[in-house]
C-alpha cells in the first residue's frame, strides 16, 4: 500500500476528527492519566486488572462497532462487549489465530472509521512456515515508519491526538523499562541514551538511533564493526542468532569488547550460555525480550533474569490449555495475548503460537508485574517415520544443553534420520556427545547424527530455522 500525500487526505482527516481522536487516544491527554499509563506496570495486581478491565471493555466496544470481523465472531458466540463485567468473563471471548484472520478479506479486520491511507503493510517472519502479512497502524507507528513528516504530526496535533515525537521518545523508553528499573530517570534515557537496533526494516527514531541491516551482519560485519564502535550505543537490540554471528566474526577479528552497557534480545530466547557468549564479546548485560510483530513489544527481564516482566499497561497475557481452558497458576500452555493500544486492527485473546508459563509469586526486584517464561513456538515439527516430533520437545533436550551448545539446528536429512548440528560454546568432549545422544533416545526415541559446525545460516529477518526439513515427505 503506498503512502498518498497530506493534501490529498486532510478533508477526510478533518471529516473524521471525532473518530480518529477519539479511537487512538480515549484517555484525555493529562499528568495524571499519563502518569497512570506510565507506572501501572509497578502497582499492585489489584491496580492492574482494574486498569486492563476498564480498557478491555473500551476496546471491544470499539472493535464491534466499527471492525466487521469482531462483530461476526463475537456476534456467532452469542457474546456482547457488554456481558464483560469482570476479568473472568474474558473467557467467554473467542480466541483468535494467524490461521483464522488469513481467512477474512482485509477489509473485515480494520477500523472502518480510519481512512485507508492511516494503515501499512507489516508482516511476520514466518518462524513456523507460515509468514502473516496484515494492515497497522497506530499513531506512533507514523514517526517509526515514515520519520514523522512535519504535515503529518500538523494534523495530528489538530485531531488533539497529541505530540507524537514525545509519544515515541515514550514508547521507546518503556519498551526498554528495565533501563527505568536501573535506576536511570526518563529525562536521562530520553536525551542521553543512544540505540542501536539490528534488524531487517529501518524504522528512523533521530540522532539517537543507530539501525544495522541484518544483511550488514552477515556480508560486511567489519563495517558493522566499525559502526557500533563510532555510534557508541548503550543500548543494542537484534536477535540472539545475529548477535552470536557477530560476536563470533569480533573474535575472529580479534577485536576486544565493544564496552556496551546492555544488550535487549528479541524474537528469540536466549541461553545461559548465549548470554555469557554475548557479554563477554560485547561486555554488555543482556536482557531478554519477548514480542510479535502484530501485537509489539510484551514482556521483558529485569536485573533479575528470572521471568520476563509482563507489560501489563498494553497487554493482557493469558496461559491456556488445548481446549482454551486457563491452567492451574505456574502451569505451561498456550500464550494468548490481547493488545489494549491498537483499535485499527484489534487483536483480543490471539493465539500466539507460542508456549510458555507464568511465574508464581512475587519477583525479589520488586516490580509487581506480572513473569512470563517462553519455551518456544508451537506449529513447528519434523515428521520422522510417521510420528511427529514439535518444537518444544527438541527445544526442551537442547535448552538442558546450554553449558554446552551456543547455537544448534535439527534436520531431518533424506534418509529420514535426524541430525543436530551444533556450533559448541565450549570444547566437546565424547562423552558430552554421548549425553546428548542418550537424551534424544530416553526422550524422543531418536538417534540423532551429532555434527560441531562453525556457522548455521539465519534468514532474512536474523532467525535460526531451528527445525530444519532437508528430506522429503514420508
Amino acid at each position: 500500500m503506498s503512502f498518498p500525500t497530506t493534501q490529498r487526505y486532510s478533508s477526510e482527516l478533518l471529516k473524521n476528527m471525532w473518530e480518529l481522536s477519539h479511537i487512538f487516544f480515549h484517555m484525555p491527554i493529562n499528568k495524571t492519566k499519563w502518569y497512570a499509563w506510565r507506572h501501572i506496570h509497578t502497582l499492585p495486581q489489584s491496580i492492574a486488572r482494574h486498569w486492563q478491565l476498564r480498557e478491555l471493555r473500551f476496546q471491544l466496544r470499539q472493535a464491534y462497532s466499527n471492525v466487521p470481523f469482531y462483530r461476526q465472531l463475537l456476534d456467532k458466540k452469542g457474546v456482547h462487549p457488554d456481558d464483560v463485567r469482570s476479568f473472568d468473563d474474558i473467557q467467554k471471548l473467542p480466541i483468535i489465530n494467524k490461521g483464522l484472520m488469513r481467512k477474512v478479506p482485509v477489509s473485515e479486520l480494520v477500523n472502518k472509521t480510519l481512512p485507508l491511507w492511516a494503515y501499512n503493510w507489516t508482516e511476520t517472519s514466518g518462524s513456523t512456515g507460515e509468514p502473516f502479512r496484515f494492515p497497522t497502524s497506530r499513531p506512533f507507528y507514523f514517526y517509526k515508519h515514515f520519520g514523522c513528516p512535519k504535515r503529518i504530526a500538523r494534523y495530528y496535533r489538530l485531531l488533539s491526538v497529541g505530540a507524537i515525537h514525545t509519544r515515541t521518545r515514550t514508547a521507546d523508553v518503556y519498551v526498554d523499562r528495565f533501563l527505568l528499573w536501573r535506576g536511570f530517570s526518563f529525562g536521562h534515557i530520553s536525551r542521553k541514551f543512544r540505540f542501536a537496533d539490528i534488524r531487517t526494516v529501518n524504522r528512523p527514531r533521530g540522532r539517537h538511533f543507530l539501525h544495522v541491516p541484518v544483511s550488514d551482519v552477515r556480508e560486511h560485519p567489519t563495517a558493522v564493526i566499525e559502526k557500533l564502535t563510532k555510534f557508541q550505543p548503550d543500548v543494542v537490540s537484534g536477535r540472539v542468532t545475529t548477535l552470536i554471528e557477530l560476536a563470533q566474526r569480533m573474535n575472529e577479528f580479534g577485536t576486544a569488547p565493544l564496552n556496551i552497557p546492555f544488550i535487549t534480545s528479541v524474537g528469540e530466547m536466549t541461553t545461559e550460555a548465549q548470554k555469557n557468549y554475548l557479554a563477554k564479546a560485547f561486555g554488555a548485560e543482556v536482557y531478554d525480550r519477548y514480542g510479535l510483530e502484530e501485537l509489539g513489544d510484551v514482556a521483558i527481564e529485569c536485573r533479575e533474569h528470572n521471568g520476563m516482566h509482563i507489560h501489563e499497561e498494553s497487554d493482557i497475557v493469558e496461559i491456556v490449555d488445548d481446549r482454551d481452558s486457563p491452567v492451574s497458576p505456574g502451569a505451561p500452555g498456550r500464550v494468548v495475548v490481547t493488545n489494549l493500544c491498537n483499535y485499527s486492527v484489534p487483536f483480543i485473546r490471539y493465539d500466539t503460537g507460542d508456549r510458555g508459563k507464568i511465574l508464581p509469586g512475587k519477583c525479589p526486584c520488586g516490580i509487581p508485574a506480572r513473569r512470563l517464561i517462553i519455551y518456544g513456538r508451537l506449529g513447528a515439527f519434523l515428521e520422522v517415520g510417521g510420528k511427529k516430533y514439535q518444537f518444544p520437545e527438541f527445544a526442551a533436550i537442547v535448552a538442558s544443553f546450554s553449558d554446552i551448545i551456543l547455537r544448534s539446528q535439527v534436520v531431518k536429512l533424506p534418509d529420514n534420520t535426524i541430525e543436530l548440528r551444533i556450533i559448541p560454546a565450549r570444547k566437546v568432549s565424547e562423552k558430552d556427545i554421548q549425553l546428548i545422544t542418550e537424551t534424544f533416545k530416553k526422550q524422543l526415541s531418536l538417534t540423532p547424527r551429532i555434527i560441531l559446525v562453525e556457522k548455521i545460516p539465519f534468514n532474512a529477518s536474523g532467525k535460526t530455522q531451528f527445525l530444519r526439513d532437508e528430506g522429503r515427505p514420508i
